[in-house]
């Protein structure tokens, strides 16, 4: 999947209660989801004339958020903090429907920033999902 533009969507972290999403993410540009795959079990046999194989469990999937670099923004400092801590985050994300996803797990890069003299500062945060993904249609 390419990378799905922020605009509209809000994108919050557990920083005041464990659990629940309950601060913004500020100045996020764009977002993606990579992984999440199934994964192939191999049951072939030295006897069997042909390969064997299963569907196995969805490999882990990560959320990568990119945003303008904000180093007052207490949602990204709360990004920040986890990767240090090695700490399980969680994660909201609403769409402009209402649509929500929440989701856990741990930021896996030291988010660095990077960016030009004629261009804003970027910082990627990386969210190894671990577990399941809630999501809720908003009421539609």
């Amino acid at each position: 999947m390419g990378a799905i533009s922020a605009n509209d969507f809000l994108f919050e972290i557990d920083e005041t209660t464990p659990g629940t999403p309950d601060t913004e993410i500020a100045e996020v540009i764009d977002f993606d989801i990579q992984g999440g795959e199934v994964t192939q079990q191999d049951f072939s046999t030295l006897k069997g004339k042909r390969a064997k194989s299963k569907p196995g469990k969805l490999s882990q999937a990560m959320l990568v958020l990119n945003a303008r670099t904000d180093m007052s923004d207490p949602g990204q400092s709360a990004c920040r903090a986890a990767v240090a801590a090695r700490a399980t985050k969680t994660i909201k994300v609403t769409a402009p429907t209402g649509e929500t996803w929440t989701m856990s797990g741990y930021f896996t890069n030291e988010p660095g920033a990077n960016g030009s003299i004629d261009n804003s500062v970027n910082t990627t945060f990386n969210l190894l999902i671990d577990g399941d993904t809630a999501t809720d249609d908003g009421g539609a």
